[in-house]
């Protein structure tokens, strides 16, 4: 713990300081992406999706607070007093509050190069204590920098400290350096790429389906989806798998994140994709399905309300599509056709067969 002393050692300036800030450019880009797809959603798109909009939304808060911190110095500075180091908090950065860590509570300070000298954005700072470990990344410090925060801190805890050497070069320049590893160190760059490919692909997939998306079911496009999705993810893990064999600079926790969120948007995109193929290409016979309300839903979409029709018994359709029709069975759909509507009311439906045999509405229009 820290006393009321040391509480006030915090407001006077510190023996040694380093900023511990990123690139301003990306936190900038990651807001304006943020905004600028939840303004798609909200306004150009007329198809509910609370997914997608919250994602937007929790994305802005992150990036608006990053840059909230970089302004106000929270968490952007590494910061030497006379008992104790402030270190950025790497979780829990919401209460405003970094880690103070007093020299005496240190166990252990380790040195770890996860890029096997490809660069300083693969060196990590360990500092342990016997309840914690607190990292400290080289991304956001220069070499030099991280030498000597690193050689700081065992002075000041007392603990054992490694020689640096000459094969710690930011530059590449070492003919120490495997040429395999270079190349392997596009892979987490090339996930990247692939995620923001699949983000984009996203946002124009529910766009173009959105006069496609009324489907009786829809059942078939998901699963065939998500199971394409799975297995290009799949087989994406296994080949970045073989090529990153035997390092460690491509971190875990890295490659299951991106790889996870282009197996999840990458069945939703493929999802919405179906779904605008299904009806743009569609060149079945329009039928008319004469239905009447059975039951309303609570909340209205972007559409409009949204009802369960079943096919009418009063039977409008001629005996020689009967059976066709009832294939449709309930139907669930939400228009602004169906404003005012009421249990009990009839409508006639404009159906199609799709391109992927999944039926889905074209028109609704009230029966009088």
């Amino acid at each position: 713990m820290i006393d009321d002393n040391e509480n006030k050692d915090a407001d006077s300036a510190p023996d040694k300081s380093f900023d511990y800030r990123g690139s301003i450019v990306l936190t900038i880009a990651w807001l304006i992406w943020s905004v600028l797809g939840f303004i798609y959603l909200v306004f150009f798109t007329d198809k509910q999706n609370y997914l997608m909009e919250l994602v937007y939304v929790a994305s802005a808060i992150l990036s608006v607070n990053s840059l909230n911190n970089r302004k106000y110095g929270f968490n952007n500075t590494i910061r030497f007093y006379k008992d104790y180091v402030v270190l950025p908090k790497v979780l829990g950065s919401w209460s405003w509050r970094e880690e103070k860590i007093k020299y005496s509570d240190i166990d252990e300070v380790n040195f770890i190069d996860y890029g096997n000298n490809i660069s300083k954005n693969y060196f990590e700072i360990e500092v342990k204590t016997e309840l914690y470990s607190y990292p400290i990344f080289g991304k956001k410090l220069e070499i030099e920098e991280i030498k000597e925060v690193y050689e700081y801190l065992c002075n000041k805890a007392k603990v054992r400290c490694i020689n640096f050497t000459e094969s710690f070069d930011v530059n590449n320049n070492s003919e120490d350096v495997d040429i395999s590893s270079n190349n392997n160190q596009k892979w987490k760059g090339y996930l990247a790429l692939v995620a923001l490919i699949v983000s984009g692909w996203t946002i124009i997939g529910i766009s173009l389906s959105t006069p496609y998306s009324n489907l009786v079911s829809g059942g078939k496009i998901f699963l065939i989806s998500f199971i394409a999705s799975v297995f290009f993810t799949f087989t994406l893990s296994k080949k970045i798998k073989n090529e990153s064999e035997g390092e460690e600079k491509l971190k875990k926790w890295q490659r299951v994140f991106l790889l996870g969120y282009i197996g999840l948007y990458g069945g939703i995109a493929l999802t919405f994709s179906l779904v605008y193929l299904n009806g743009k290409f569609d060149s079945s016979i329009t039928e008319n399905l004469s239905m009447s309300i059975v039951s309303t839903d609570t909340v209205d979409s972007k559409k409009g309300p949204c009802f369960h029709l079943k096919v009418d018994p009063q039977g409008r359709s001629p005996s020689s599509i009967e059976s066709s029709i009832m294939n449709y069975g309930d139907v669930h759909i939400c228009s602004k056709a169906l404003r005012g509507a009421k249990v009990g009311d009839h409508y006639l439906l404009k159906a199609k067969s799709g391109l992927l045999y999944e039926k889905w509405i074209i028109d609704v229009a009230k029966l009088k």
